[in-house]
């Protein structure tokens, strides 16, 4: 793998507001994009895989 990360995060949000929080995430990302967000390696030692509610 040259060039590739994976990233990983542990949100914990109120079910009301989980679709607001990821639109947020998505139009910030739009912009942003994950190649332009460099992240050290010793961030990622423990990583948790997001977990998406995708009946939202």
């Amino acid at each position: 793998m040259t060039g590739k990360r994976t990233y990983y995060s542990k949100v914990d949000v109120e079910d009301e507001r989980e679709k607001e929080m990821l639109s947020d995430v998505k139009e910030w990302f739009r912009y942003c994009r994950f190649c332009h967000y460099p992240t050290p390696e010793k961030y990622l030692e423990n990583p948790t895989p997001i977990k998406i509610n995708v009946v939202r």
